[in-house]
């Protein structure tokens, strides 16, 4: 609904400072980008708290796709984080994480 929508814009404009743009196309791409950029965060910086609801909103959005498509757009939003890390360092790239994403990861 209308809360889903906000929580979605919120986590694009998150992406947005990592310079991850948003595709037009499909929301369900864009929620399997981030669970997989924030999971990836999640395990490299060794955040103990994860937003359940993006993981079955994930897995939802995933169903809906094909399994090419959905393993591309996790791919693509691992290489992404890992882009970050080596751009910024791991430090710097958790530390930005955390404060970007505050309603999905948490120390």
């Amino acid at each position: 609904g209308i809360t889903m929508k906000i929580y979605l814009l919120g986590l694009l404009i998150g992406l947005s400072s990592f310079g991850v743009q948003a595709k037009k196309d499909s929301s369900c791409d864009e929620v399997v980008f981030m669970h997989s950029f924030l999971s990836s965060a999640q395990f490299t910086c060794g955040f103990r708290g994860y937003n359940e609801e993006l993981i079955v909103d994930a897995a939802q959005c995933a169903k809906k796709m094909s399994s090419k498509e959905s393993d591309a757009t996790i791919k693509e939003g691992i290489e992404k984080f890992n882009d970050r890390v080596e751009m910024d360092g791991k430090k710097e790239t958790c530390k930005a994480v955390l404060e970007k994403f505050p309603s999905v990861v948490r120390k």
